[in-house]
């Protein structure tokens, strides 16, 4: 049973909207020169819309649909997730972020190979196909949400999100998937806000869901951290562990793999110089703490007023997943269900655009070199290389499209999903080790790397397979769950990789044919802390900035996404529904407006600097 049916003013909404991200991807293509733009936007890209694409890319759907379904059932412990990521993007600023940007890597595994060497290089890189893997089955599972709970054919919605998704990561790469990122994420904020303030209102504001969770005796479902074995008093679903003490070290542990590792570098890449890489690091943590507080009151007030319906909603597996889009039912005008769906389908574009782009880099900058010169292949180069990275994206696209449909059709019964996260938890935790230890150790033999991950993988499996085949693993008559093995995989292979240590010895200097020294395994581990440590001089490095262009161009984006929302108001029934819409079109409309002016006030500033009649376009302030 639908929660909702998709009218057809809320199929033009879509449709506009995925033709404004298409148009996006048509403009940016002339931003990709070369690879370095198209995989990192050449070192250009302003720090805000860095900080706001990798917020963007930091949750998916997922987030409304199973977080949100764990927000019914617990309350306020989910809170915790995006409170751990606000935590992992303050540590980067504080530490890390300049440092990434430093690497002056075009991929995150160009560091992997200036660290460790090639073949480390070429172990990870292999993993590549399981990430896109992932992507289909995260674009199934967005779909079969949105074409159950609104009523929208289920091979549309996944062709609606995977072809637009292509086209633009396709066409314009990292800066279209920068740009796109950031008009989602004012979409999606203007939505959640609104839907956020709307339920407090509904409920009696933040003392009216303490009185509920008071009256209806649910304190102990709604406490931060919960108590081991604790038995929640709805018929949602909730896994074993989560949100006990247990849970929350293991999910610390976690963030702080995650976010000091080589593979961590991401959109840091794509800013000017190390400041701007604090800059966004600091502005991506700022979102996510807001994300953590309005992602998650819609489905607890759904708990706290509507538990019953909710939980009677079939066709989706767990009901609860189901809370956030029942409150937007029950609080939106209609005709913004549309939007709703747009900001669903805008959270997972956020993360596949970078899946498809991301993954398309690594092969054609880190694993297509070696083979060539395995294979006696000439290398491709220049405007050569950078339609093979633009062909290898398109591909991958279709496989994860194609990827969905098939599971579909007959590949679902095989429980992918659960395939994919058991077989992440064995790669994950034994790749992890080294990647942080690597960050901070210098001495470390040349093996180290591979053997710790290779260790790592036969440790997780011996762990992890046993539970496959129904025999879990248990430690004093109780199951080991999934965080306490996580804790001590990750901890092993980290400790695996530091114990090398021991066993360092300096490189024994080697000859070229020609007489001359060869590089050693210290020279280049030395040379990739000293080109680190070292700030990026952005006009000798990079070049002129295109901040100006930028803003202009985000910034008029912004103002006709804002404006295609206005003609909903000849729907509106009454003077809330006015209200609600000019507060969401104002929202988006207010931060557009922004770039724009600070983008005037900068060209003047610029124009003054250089005189009158100054072509600022040409040569622009950062």
């Amino acid at each position: 049973m639908a929660v909702m049916t998709a009218g057809i003013t809320d199929y033009i909404i879509i449709f506009v909207y995925l033709l404004i991200m298409t148009v996006v991807g048509i403009v940016c293509t002339k931003l990709s020169r070369n690879v370095s733009d198209y995989l990192r936007a050449g070192g250009q890209a302003a720090w805000w819309l860095a900080g706001t694409s990798m917020f963007m890319t930091g949750f998916s759907a997922l987030t409304f649909t199973g977080i949100g379904g764990q927000a019914f059932a617990a309350g306020f412990s989910p809170m915790m997730i995006f409170w751990g990521n606000a935590l992992g993007f303050f540590i980067q600023a504080a530490f890390l972020a300049h440092r990434f940007r430093q690497t002056r890597a075009i991929t995150s595994v160009d560091n992997v190979r200036s660290r460790f060497g090639a073949a480390t290089e070429q172990l990870f890189v292999y993993t590549v196909p399981f990430g896109l893997l992932w992507g289909g089955i995260m674009l199934l599972g967005t779909s079969k949400f949105v074409s159950v709970i609104f009523g929208m054919p289920l091979l549309a919605v996944i062709l609606m999100i995977g072809v637009v998704a292509i086209f633009y990561s396709v066409t314009g790469g990292s800066w279209s998937c920068m740009v796109n990122d950031y008009l989602h994420g004012l979409i999606l904020l203007a939505v959640t806000i609104t839907m956020a303030v709307l339920s407090l209102i509904h409920i009696g504001g933040l003392h009216g869901i303490f009185a509920q969770i008071s009256s209806q005796n649910l304190v102990a479902d709604f406490q931060l951290i919960k108590s081991p074995g604790h038995l929640y008093q709805t018929t949602s679903q909730v896994a074993g562990g989560l949100f006990t003490p247990g849970w929350v070290w293991a999910t610390l542990l976690g963030i702080w793999i995650n976010v000091a590792g080589l593979t961590a570098t991401g959109r840091y890449l794509s800013v000017k110089d190390g400041r701007d890489a604090r800059k966004a690091a600091i502005l991506g943590g700022f979102l996510m703490l807001l994300g953590s507080f309005i992602f998650f009151i819609p489905p607890m007030v759904a708990r706290l007023l509507y538990a019953h319906q909710v939980e009677s909603i079939k066709g989706i597996g767990n009901s609860a997943d189901a809370a956030y889009a029942f409150m937007c039912l029950k609080l939106l005008p209609i005709g913004l269900s549309g939007l709703v769906v747009t900001a669903m389908f805008s959270a997972t574009m956020s993360v596949l655009d970078g899946c498809l782009t991301g993954s398309a880099g690594q092969i054609v900058q880190n694993m297509y070199p070696p083979l060539c010169r395995l294979l006696g292949w000439a290398e491709r180069t220049g405007k050569a290389r950078l339609h093979l990275v633009k062909f290898v994206n398109l591909a991958f696209g279709l496989f994860v499209v194609g990827f969905a449909i098939g599971m579909c059709y007959g590949l679902s019964k095989f429980s992918l999903y659960t395939l994919m996260i058991e077989f992440m938890a064995i790669i994950g935790p034994a790749f992890a080790g080294p990647m942080v230890g690597g960050l901070f150790v210098k001495r470390t033999p040349p093996w180290a790397p591979v053997a710790a991950i290779l260790v790592g993988l036969a440790a997780s499996a011996a762990l992890n397979i046993p539970q496959w085949l129904g025999h879990p693993l248990q430690w004093n008559g109780h199951e080991v769950l999934w965080h306490q093995k996580m804790i001590f995989l990750q901890l092993f292979s980290l400790g695996m990789f530091l114990g090398s240590m021991f066993f360092d010895r300096p490189s024994e200097r080697a000859v070229s044919a020609d007489g001359q020294p060869m590089e050693t395994y210290d020279d280049r581990v030395n040379r990739f802390f000293r080109t680190m440590g070292t700030p990026v001089d952005f006009e000798k490095e990079i070049g002129k900035p295109t901040d100006l262009s930028q803003l202009r161009m985000i910034g008029l984006f912004g103002l006709l996404s804002g404006a295609v929302l206005l003609p909903l108001l000849l729907l509106a029934h009454s003077k809330r529904d006015v209200i609600i819409i000019l507060s969401i079109v104002a929202f988006i409309v207010f931060f557009a407006a922004l770039l724009l002016v600070v983008g005037l006030v900068n060209k003047r500033r610029l124009e003054q600097r250089l005189g009158a009649g100054a072509q600022a376009d040409t040569a622009e302030a950062p």
